[in-house]
């Protein structure tokens, strides 16, 4: 199989419509691509890579880890000038007792030590990785103690990405990703109509949400190399040449969203 077209045809048809809309009252549709749990290089991080330098006209943010980063993934990135580092937690360790979901920067944990933790990850990643890194915290599950992003600006973040809808937060970017393509239960693909679906739902609520004098918000793309399967990288290959076919896309950099002299 070389292409998913053919799978869920009316779910295709509906996204041609919605973005014949999105091309009509904006203009086209801003998307940015974040990818997770990144710590050295593998295979699985060079397919990635090929895909956002060669085949489309994409900009990607890399959430990587940083008490796992190494040297090997400092050099993989010095080619890639299409490629920004966030910084994903610490170490990607679930701390949250088992009666709730799996979290690193949790309630329990005393706030001067995960303090310590993410500016110690931060000051790595910044030495590894240099301008390449962005100072944006991705907290591991896409959750953390409610708390904690007040400390943020003062911890020298510019940003903060999670998944779902945003909320702002003083002297933070908050620039989240929508649409994730794997079933956590099976960590496989989560299916052609399960992931269209979710693209449709997110582009009909943001225009829904766009008044005639605002710029949508930028959609959110959320991908885990690591945990692809092969129609993960079928969908991947098939979606994003699609979409360009239909409507502009205006791929946004992670620079441009995160950096706090520029506006959204």
């Amino acid at each position: 199989m070389s292409s998913l077209l053919g799978e869920a045809p009316a779910l295709w048809r509906a996204l041609t419509i919605e973005l014949e809309h999105w091309q009509q009252q904006f203009g086209g549709v801003p998307l940015w691509w974040r990818d997770d749990d990144a710590q050295t290089y593998t295979p699985a991080l060079d397919r990635l890579l090929q895909i956002n330098r060669q085949q489309y006209s994409s900009t990607l943010a890399l959430a990587v880890i940083p008490a796992g980063a190494t040297n090997t993934l400092a050099r993989r990135l010095q080619s890639e000038a299409n490629c920004w580092v966030l910084q994903h937690g610490y170490r990607h360790k679930n701390f949250a007792p088992s009666t709730r979901k799996k979290c690193e920067l949790d309630e329990d944990r005393p706030l001067a030590v995960i303090a310590k933790e993410l500016q110690s990850g931060a000051t790595y990643l910044a030495g590894l990785l240099g301008d390449q890194f962005l100072p944006v915290l991705v907290p591991p599950w896409n959750r953390m103690r409610s708390d904690l992003v007040v400390h943020l600006p003062a911890w020298g973040y510019w940003g903060w990405s999670g998944l779902g809808p945003a909320s702002a937060v003083p002297g933070l970017k908050v620039v989240n990703v929508h649409i994730d393509i794997i079933n956590w239960r099976t960590r496989q693909f989560a299916g052609t109509g399960q992931v269209l679906g979710q693209w449709l739902r997110v582009l009909q609520q943001q225009r829904a949400a766009t008044t005639p004098d605002e710029l949508p918000a930028p959609i959110g793309l959320m991908t885990h190399h690591l945990a692809h399967d092969d129609k993960c990288w079928l969908f991947l290959n098939t979606f994003l040449p699609w979409i360009e076919e239909q409507v502009t896309v205006r791929w946004q950099s992670p620079m441009a969203l995160f950096s706090p002299n520029r506006r959204l």
